[in-house]
């Protein structure tokens, strides 16, 4: 984990990254430079600047109708608001990511989103919809032959299955989990 000081040094960086992008009048670049500037500000609990720097970057990226720079801020949003203990705010944002991603193509933004929306509906004790959502993820990444995001949405069911006391499920997960691992 980087220590505050670097995450300072970082931020100094993407600013003076995003100074060059205004003065260049590079839209884009800009809007890539908020988001990593919104990165930096999550990582260090600054949700509230965070959030209005996620925001004007949409805004550049709708202007600019970059469908996958809205997928990521959307996904970022989703996160921040996971982060705040706010699930149906991140559910909101996620859906919207996940429409993005479904519009583009984006298999592995697709089984992520999936995964990231599972995590909010677990949070708020939809179970049904946690589990229709990893087995959705799980699908794209077996497609996708991701192995590893495979064997980290089993882990993931498995931890729901356990909570719900769903013994004979978590059983079959761990299984397809060790072999997946192997």
């Amino acid at each position: 984990a980087a220590d505050a000081g670097e995450v300072e040094r970082a931020i100094e960086h993407v600013q003076a990254a995003l100074e060059i992008y205004r003065t260049l009048q590079d839209q884009n670049g800009e809007a890539m430079a908020l988001t990593n500037l919104a990165n930096l500000q999550q990582a260090q609990g600054d949700w509230t600047a965070a959030k209005a720097v996620y925001m004007a970057a949409l805004t550049i990226y709708e202007e600019q109708d970059n469908i996958h720079g809205e997928a990521q801020v959307m996904g970022n949003l989703g996160l921040l608001g996971l982060n705040q203990g706010e699930p149906e705010t991140a559910i909101a944002y996620f859906r919207r990511d996940l429409t993005l991603a479904i519009e583009t193509g984006n298999l592995h933004s697709q089984a992520e989103t999936l995964n990231n929306l599972a995590i909010a509906y677990r949070r708020l004790g939809r179970i049904a919809d946690a589990l229709v959502s990893y087995e959705g993820s799980l699908t794209l990444k077996r497609e996708l032959r991701d192995r590893h995001g495979e064997l980290l949405t089993l882990i993931n069911l498995c931890r729901l299955h356990a909570t719900q006391g769903n013994i004979a499920a978590f059983e079959e997960a761990w299984m397809e989990a060790l072999s997946v691992a192997q």
